[in-house]
């Protein structure tokens, strides 16, 4: 704040100032406080800077509360699955091979998956690096982004959250900048800068530029990855005249079903969490048991 005073009393402009901190005010920040100092409108359209921000901030908020539990789950299952191949099942290994009998098929099984971890880890841990490697290489690539980008859309309740969360940023960014004054052009070309899932921002991108050649903005809209909700929506928007005030109610709509999908996957993820660990350590129990009567008869 103090840099961006003296950068204002040296004579730069407060868009200019703020053009240097890009990483904390995003393109559509910058655009509409550019467009309101130049009509003299620049506390509506920071008010609106900050409504957008505070938008986007809360739905990236419920983002992270919601993966994090299952992220959390499926590292305890590994942890169980390998404190238990590790530490528990080389004991009952070590039991048989004294009684001289022959365990199980299941428990056959396990020793086996044991032996491998035990003595051949480090082809697990190269695998892994090398998968990490390859899918970060691939992200790291234009088309390769766009195809991961892609597949994730098709992940269920995961792509339909990401879906949810590209059509609010399309809404919001289109109202808000619509309303500041800036042309549906380039406010399409922002907020394709904006969204994250590469595949839905192509479409944006390329929306805008069939606006540009001369398609009318419902037309340029019909797109794989847009959601039908938002080309019909564009469509009436345009015919009507009131495209701000539909955008809104789309994004209100979207923001709605996005607390709705993340209800679905919080609700989703604990028994299917219970099933997970429960099946890997049940499976040892019933080894083990069977193993018992084995012995026994």
């Amino acid at each position: 704040i103090i840099d961006l005073n003296d950068k204002i009393s040296s004579g730069q402009s407060f868009s200019q100032a703020l053009e240097n901190y890009e990483s904390t005010f995003t393109p559509l920040a910058l655009h509409m406080i550019r467009s309101a100092e130049t009509s003299g409108e620049l506390e509506p359209a920071l008010i609106r800077v900050a409504n957008f921000m505070e938008r986007k901030a809360e739905i990236k908020k419920q983002l992270i509360s919601t993966m994090t539990y299952p992220i959390v789950v499926l590292l305890m299952t590994i942890g169980v699955f390998v404190f238990l191949m590790i530490f528990v099942i080389p004991k009952f290994a070590d039991f048989f091979q004294r009684t001289g009998r022959t365990p199980p098929s299941e428990m056959l099984q396990l020793m086996a998956i044991s032996n491998f971890i035990t003595t051949s880890w480090y082809y697990v841990i190269i695998a892994i690096i090398v998968t990490i490697s390859a899918i970060v290489y691939t992200y790291s690539r234009p088309r390769g982004r766009i195809y991961i980008d892609i597949l994730l859309l098709k992940v269920p309740l995961i792509g339909s959250m990401i879906s949810a969360n590209a059509m609010s940023q399309i809404t919001w960014g289109l109202a808000t900048l619509l309303q500041s004054g800036v042309s549906v052009v380039h406010a399409l070309k922002i907020i394709g800068d904006l969204i994250n899932n590469k595949a839905i921002a192509e479409n944006v991108v390329d929306a805008s530029e069939e606006i540009l050649r001369g398609s009318d903005m419902g037309k340029s809209f019909q797109k794989p990855y847009i959601e039908e909700l938002i080309q019909q929506m564009t469509l009436v928007g345009e015919r009507t005249g009131s495209m701000v005030s539909i955008m809104r109610d789309a994004g209100e709509f979207y923001e709605e079903r996005i607390r709705t999908i993340t209800k679905a996957i919080a609700s989703a993820t604990e028994p299917a969490a219970i099933l997970l660990i429960g099946g890997i350590v049940g499976y040892v129990y019933y080894a083990f048991f069977k193993s018992m009567f084995a012995l026994a008869g």
